[in-house]
Order: structure tokens, then sequence, then C-alpha cells
């Protein structure tokens, strides 16, 4: 060894961690050791004796992985084509950590004749660290950053960076102190006002303005900035600068999502202890520590999901490992955040640090960008406003409970005078009852009293009904029963009754399914009270719409939809009522606003609880339209055996002899609707559009049909344009006659639509023959 080698070799060693390796140039052998000396054993942390053991012998084995399949083709064909190479790689340590080593490295022949390599190895781990450092701060702040002081009028460049500077074209000796030289002259006044307000409130700074540089280009630029430090001189923030295209407008400038507090851990306040910056497309993440602790020191890995694991086995608590895993891999993190770039995800989990208690964190993450390239992740120690927390919670607990004790103290006492005050009024109303029937003469006044008498008669039994249900001293049937004859008759009953009243009412029943089990009984008096409430609430008049359809589901049980609506007093779901106007609540008697329904009590309450004791949900809602809905749910077991089927030609109740029906068919080709209703008895004319159905009907006397039935659209116009052409005709009928219309896949938005046009009913292309006779019976009888 010569003498300059010797001083090179002492010289480098002041300024660097090196070290020298020999190793066969065998790559069947994955170049196995022959020398190592004492600093490269010094460098990994090894004994020699360990390095030259079977398992470590070879000097693939202690390179990281990626990286060796990274070098291994250019490393060999630089040592062919010139006898030595340069490279840089990872080692990994005795402990895990990982070094960055720069290899340099020369053939030569031993004694032997041996292909051996003389590699001389420099630790340059803290170089590549600033290195990335920089390439992330270029990857979040392609301007570079600046230091700025913002004092209480104005704002000066304290310090930057070369790329910040080269963004404008300048330099420091003339960039550092100044303030606003390249902003628009227009433009100053209002971002230095901008910028001496956010920092007065000491928040982050986002702001679209015009910059000119040196050439005289004008471009359109975003300053982004993250508040440091509150000095003697103002406020200190880090600064950077994102171009905008050119063509933008103020009127298209948008807040940034500055979700990043500060990549580099520079800001002081501390708001969060850990940062991590994860990409979003490879297993690689980058972490800091905001109480000044170096991270690879505690996490010296790159792989995100190493970090993961890691942390789940040595940090988080036993009862939160799931949810940590289920939350946190780059997998799961991705599938909550999905496309939205605005989107914040997190949980509370009970962590700890080293050799420390576990302690109550916020951990949370979302994208960085638009771009979706990179996902932060920053953690939050909440333990002291978790604990708070738990005890507002425990002591609203305890206000609960004592506010549900006195709440059932006040039920008991209202039922219990609620049940008095039926008992003390039903003896005398029914001397009343007796007394007003003994009214001779059929004057006004006996006729107010009678009603009177036996609207109140019947609010008693209300109240009664009210009570048993509230105690549960009602019982339910449960027997089988067709509920298509049961909402079809109830309501035909109510149509019968507003006839010739200023209240429209329009109603659809679909069903999938015919015979139920249940009380049809507490049906039908349920939506008596409903359609009552309905009635009093248009106060004479409007529109009443129901919709009425059963969805299937699992174990034998469908549910039961009814939607009620209606253009009256508008509907309070808070105390479950109508909102009557104050001055209306002392003189709000059902017998006075209606007193041709006297009879029905309509009332919501007992509705409801008719509902709820039928295992179903009622809801009260406020409409898109100005209207008001009233939605009932109801649980019933199917029939199993009674879904729609086809009717056989030789079941005798479904007699439709009398009736004359036009028919409108879609297809000329199809003919089985007509002879169907024919040998039911009826008389059946038939066309095949809408303009010959028009003619047909005008062809014949007015009156002459009972009802128009529309198979499907008619191939000149669909059925809701028929119908409005048809209702449009001066004659008579053409008001009242009913129409029916036969399709499959009607939205409900469309059936709410027909009933408006005038529409009475929409039943499938291929219709139950008994469900069919008797919606044609419930539409034309009245």
């Amino acid at each position: 060894m010569t003498k300059n080698y010797k001083w090179e070799r002492e010289r480098l060693s002041r300024f660097c961690t090196w070290c020298e390796i020999v190793f066969r140039y065998d790559k069947e052998a994955d170049f196995p050791f022959v020398e190592v000396d004492d600093g490269f054993c010094r460098m990994l942390g090894y004994e020699r004796e360990e390095l030259m053991e079977s398992c470590h012998e070879r000097i693939r084995y202690l390179i990281y992985p990626p990286d060796f399949q990274r070098i291994e083709q250019d490393v060999l064909q630089q040592l062919e084509e010139e006898g030595e190479y340069a490279c840089s790689y990872r080692l990994r340590k005795k402990n895990g950590e990982q070094i960055w080593v720069w290899a340099n490295g020369v053939v030569f022949e031993n004694e032997q004749g041996e292909k051996l390599i003389h590699a001389m190895l420099i630790d340059i781990t803290d170089k590549e660290e600033i290195r990335r450092e920089k390439d992330i701060v270029r990857g979040f702040f392609p301007g570079g950053v600046a230091r700025v002081l913002i004092t209480t009028k104005n704002f000066y460049i304290m310090d930057a960076d070369d790329t910040f500077m080269d963004f404008f074209g300048t330099n420091r000796e003339e960039y550092i102190g100044s303030t606003g030289m390249f902003t628009m002259e227009e433009d100053l006044e209002e971002f230095r006002r901008y910028m001496v307000e956010q920092a007065e409130k000491e928040e982050n700074i986002s702001y679209c303005l015009r910059c000119k540089n040196h050439r005289g280009e004008i471009r359109w630029v975003r300053l982004l900035g993250n508040y440091y430090e509150n000095t003697e001189d103002g406020k200190e923030y880090y600064c950077s600068v994102l171009e905008e295209k050119q063509d933008i407008m103020e009127s298209d400038l948008e807040e940034s999502d500055w979700t990043l507090v500060n990549v580099l851990g520079s800001q002081a306040r501390k708001v969060y202890e850990m940062i991590l910056v994860v990409s979003a497309e490879k297993d690689w993440f980058r972490g800091f520590f905001l109480n000044g602790q170096v991270f690879s020191e505690e996490f010296p890995m790159t792989s995100y999901e190493e970090f993961v694991e890691t942390t789940r086995r040595y940090y988080v608590h036993p009862e939160e490992i799931a949810r940590y895993k289920d939350s946190f891999g780059l997998s799961a993190m991705k599938e909550a955040l999905g496309d939205d770039t605005q989107k914040e995800q997190g949980i509370f989990l009970r962590m700890r640090s080293k050799n420390s208690e576990y302690r109550y964190k916020s951990v949370r993450f979302s994208y960085y960008s638009e771009k979706r390239e990179y996902i932060i992740v920053t953690s939050q120690d909440v333990e002291q406003s978790k604990k708070n927390e738990m005890m507002v919670e425990d002591a609203n607990r305890k206000i609960l409970a004592a506010a549900l004790r006195d709440e059932k103290e006040t039920l008991e006492m209202r039922r219990n005078f609620s049940m008095m005050l039926a008992r003390e009024m039903m003896d005398p109303l029914r001397e009343l009852n007796k007394a007003a029937r003994l009214f001779e003469e059929d004057t006004p006044e006996a006729a107010k009293a009678r009603s009177a008498v036996k609207y109140m008669n019947n609010v008693v039994k209300n109240i009664q009904q009210y009570e048993m249900l509230e105690r549960g001293h009602v019982k339910l049937e449960n027997k089988k029963f067709s509920l298509d004859e049961v909402l079809w008759r109830t309501f035909q009953t109510w149509d019968g009754r507003l006839f010739g009243t200023k209240i429209e009412f329009l109603y659809h029943i679909n069903l999938k399914w015919k015979h139920y089990y249940g009380d049809e009984g507490r049906i039908a008096q349920m939506v008596n009270h409903i359609m009552g409430n309905c009635i009093l609430a248009v106060e004479g008049q409007g529109v009443i719409n129901v919709l009425g359809r059963d969805e299937e589901s699992a174990n034998g049980i469908n549910r039961l939809i009814l939607v009620f609506q209606d253009d009256g007093i508008t509907v309070n779901e808070d105390f479950f009522g109508r909102n009557y106007a104050v001055e209306m609540e002392d003189d709000q008697s059902a017998w006075k606003v209606g007193e041709e329904y006297a009879e029905t009590s309509f009332s919501l309450i007992v509705a409801r609880k008719l509902v709820k004791m039928m295992g179903g949900t009622m809801q009260l809602k406020n409409l898109d339209n100005n209207r008001n809905g009233i939605e009932v749910i109801l649980p019933l077991r199917r029939n199993e055996d009674a879904a729609v089927q086809e009717m056989s030609v030789e079941e005798t109740d479904c007699s439709l002899q009398g009736y004359s029906l036009l028919v409108i068919k879609k297809d000329a080709g199809e003919k089985r609707l007509g002879p169907m209703l024919k040998v039911r008895g009826a008389q059946v004319d038939i066309a095949y559009s809408g303009k010959e159905g028009l003619e047909l009907w005008t062809g014949y006397p007015d009156g002459a049909f009972n009802a128009i039935i529309l198979d499907g659209n008619p191939v000149d116009m669909d059925f809701l344009e028929f119908t409005d052409m048809f209702r449009s005709q001066v004659r008579r009928s053409a008001a009242t006659m009913p129409i029916l219309v036969l399709a499959d896949g009607v939205s409900q938005d469309v059936v709410v639509e027909s009933m408006r046009f005038g529409i009475n009913a929409i039943l499938p292309s291929d219709p139950e023959l008994e469900r069919l006779v008797l919606v044609l019976k419930a539409v034309t009888e009245k």
C-alpha cells in the first residue's frame, strides 16, 4: 500500500464513514465474501465471524432486495465493459435499520487466478435523506418555499430557496427583504390586506393573484402559506407558489384544500404529533414527528404496509387492532376516500408511544391534492378531550335517566287522567244522547245537538281505545284475508263520501300478493284515522293522493307501504301532528271543522299506536312540492299460495255482466284481453290506437261506456297524452269516465303524475282477472 493511498484513506476518514470489502466475481454464487474490514462490521453492527457464516456470507443477502433488482444488471454491465462499477444502494444492518451507501469497486485477479472485486463503501445515509426530503418538498411545493414576515400593515420576504426565486427569475440580493415586487399593481393593495387579515387570525393562506417577472410575463399564481410562529416583528409564514392557467378568471378561483399542515414538521404549534405522506400508487411512505424526534429512529422502514404492521403489533391497544387494520391499510384508505379529494376520514384509537401508557389518538387521513398521488395521515393526541367527552356523556346519561323517570311519572299521570275523563263523561253523554233523540222537531238546532252529542261520544270512545292500546289490552287477530279487497273497499267508501265535495281523492293500489295474514279490521281502522286527518287538514277543498304497494322480503314477510299525501295544513314530525295556527288551537274541534265526518275521530295518535302495535312504522314528512306526506310501513306475513296467478275461466266470482268497456290495445295481433272480458259478461269494444279510441267513444251516446281500459301505450301516443286529450273533451262523461291502464315498470313519480291527469288505476300488463274486476267495480260504483 503506497504512502499516497494511506494518506487518502486517512483524509477520507475525517469527512465520512467508509469501509472496504472483497468478494468473488461470481454471479451464480451471489458474490460471496472473501474479506471484510472492521469498518464494514461496525457499519452494519455485525461481528466478523457472523458475516463470514453461511447465512450472511454473500453481499446480495445484505442489500435491500428492491435495490438489488435495480442495480444488478447495471453493475454487471459496468464490470463487463469497464472492469469497475459505481452505484448507490441500501444495506440492512443487524438491527433491521437501513443505510444508504455509495459503492465503488474494481475487478482484479489473485495469485490463484480467481476474479475478485475490491469495493469501497461510503455511508451516504444523511445525504440521501436530505435529497429525498428535497424531492418530497419539490413534489408538494413545485414553486419552492419562502419564509414571509407579516406585520400589521405589510409583508416582507425574509428568506427563500433557489426554486422559489427561480420561479420569479430573481436572485437573493434583490428579493430578500422586498414586498410585492412581482405582484401586479392592480392586485397589490387587496393582496396586502388579505395577508394582514390572515396573519391577525393566524390562519393559513390560499390566494390567487397575477405576477409579472423580469421578462415581462404575466402569470396567474396561487400562493399557499402555513402559519409558523409569532415573533416580535410580526407573524412568520412558510409559503409556496403554484402556477395557475393563464386564462383563469377570478370568478373561477376556488379555495385550495390545504390538508398538509407542514410536511417537514416546521410549524411550531404542534397541532399534530405525527404526519405521514403515503404514496397512493406504491408501497412507500415518509413520516415526520413534530416533537423534534427523528422519525427514522423509531420507524426505519419505508414500506407503508410494514409500518402498519409494526404499529399494530407494538403501539395499538389490543382491543383496537381489528379496527386499525380495517381502517388504515393502503387499500382500505383508498376505498374509504373513493375519488373524493375533499373527503377526510378517521377514527379514535387507543395507542401508545414507546414505553408509555395507552392514550386516545385521533388518526385521520385524506388525499393531499386532486391528483390523488399522496394520502396524508395525521395523528393527534386527544386523551384529555376524549376524557372530557366521556364525562359529558356520562353526565348526559344520568340526566336522561332522571328525565325518563320524570317522563314515566308524567305519562302515568296523563293516562290516569285520560281514563278518569273518559269514565266520568261516558254516563252523562249517554243521557244526553237519549235526550237528543227526543227532539221531534226537525230543526237545524236539533240536528246540531244530536251531531254534537254523537261526536263527543266518539271522542270518549277514542280516548278509551287509545288507552287500551297504550296498556296493551287490545289483541290482534291473525287471520287470512284479501288485502286488495280491504284497501279497495275502504278507499272506495271514502271516494263515495267525498263525491260531490271540493275535495279531490285519487288513490292507486298495486299489490303483488293477494292474501295475507293479519288483522284486516285494524288495518282498515288505521286507514280511516289517517284519511280523516288528511280531510280535516285540507279544510274543505284540496287534493288527497294515496299510493299503496307491497314489497317482498325474506322469511315469508312482506312490507305494505302506504303513502298519504295532501296539500292541507303542514305536518310537524316533532310533535306528530299538524301546524295549526296558535289562534285556532282553542277552537279546533273536528266536529266544527267537518260535521259530515263527525263519526270518525281522525286521530293520528291512535293511528300511530295501531301501526306500532302491528309492528310497523309511521312517519310524517314535508315533501318538496309543498305537500304533506304520511308514510306507513307494515310487516305482513304473506300466504305462500296467494301470489298473483292467472284466474281460470270457470271461476264465477268475476262476473262483469252489465258492463260496457272500451279497450284500447297497443298490439292488433294480441287478442287475449277482449275475449277474457267478454267471457265474464262484459260488452267490449276494441280500438287499436288512441285516435281510433276517441272516435269510437264519440260515435256512441254519452255515457254508453262504464270505463276505458288502456292496454299499455297506444301506438300513436302514450297513456298520459291520451288521458289528457280525453279529459279535455266537452262531453259530460269525459270528466268522470274511469280510465284504467295496464302497464309494467311504472315508477312512483309517473303514478302520481297519472293520478293528476285523471287515471284511476294502473295495473300490471297481465293482471289477475279477479283483481281487475275488483278495481273496475271500485272505480265505477260510486
